[in-house]
């Protein structure tokens, strides 16, 4: 996100929050903030918009968060490094049923959020480095011009979890209960 004066990250996980601060030169401060209107508590981390992290940033081609498409980086950067933290910061993991003749098949979805570029060149990114298939990309039915990228295959959503050491996510992909399943066993 972008303040007037600050560039902030932000995220409900405050390891990401803290590592962002870890890797950004600098005496980085975390402070956490309830979010009264989602129940939560966010954390967040904020630097100046003179800091040189963020006047590179500018040089790659970022936009904050109220520009209506942002693009992907470009210039030189360290793409692979790029790609994981995007998506550790923008992916939700999670399952979902399809029903069949008393009984559901369980498999797992992944959803990658950003804009259509974004989401391009990550999907081509994962397609090059791990092997997995290039997916359409979605609108969310929710935000019309927010995207998504869905991964349900059981072995294409652990390797991308795997690639971007997304190790809570994982963790919580290996308490899934996949495959077929009685109805009443959910």
């Amino acid at each position: 996100g972008s303040k007037r004066h600050m560039f902030s990250v932000r995220h409900i996980d405050k390891d990401v929050v803290h590592r962002y601060a870890e890797l950004v030169p600098g005496d980085l401060k975390v402070t956490s903030n309830y979010r009264k209107d989602k129940d939560y508590i966010q954390w967040e981390c904020n630097i100046s918009i003179s800091h040189p992290f963020f006047v590179k940033m500018l040089e790659l081609g970022w936009k904050p968060l109220f520009e209506q498409d942002r693009i992907y980086p470009n210039g030189d950067f360290f793409e692979d490094a790029f790609v994981k933290s995007y998506i550790r910061l923008h992916h939700d993991i999670g399952s979902t049923r399809v029903k069949g003749n008393g009984d559901v098949f369980v498999k797992p979805r992944l959803r990658i959020h950003g804009s259509a570029d974004v989401l391009e060149k990550i999907g081509d990114l994962l397609c090059k480095r791990i092997g997995v298939k290039k997916k359409k990309i979605q609108t969310d039915h929710k935000i019309k011009r927010a995207k998504t990228i869905h991964y349900q295959s059981k072995v294409e959503v652990p390797k991308i979890l795997e690639f971007v050491e997304a190790t809570n996510s994982l963790e919580k992909y290996q308490s899934f209960k996949l495959g077929y399943q009685k109805i009443n066993q959910i």
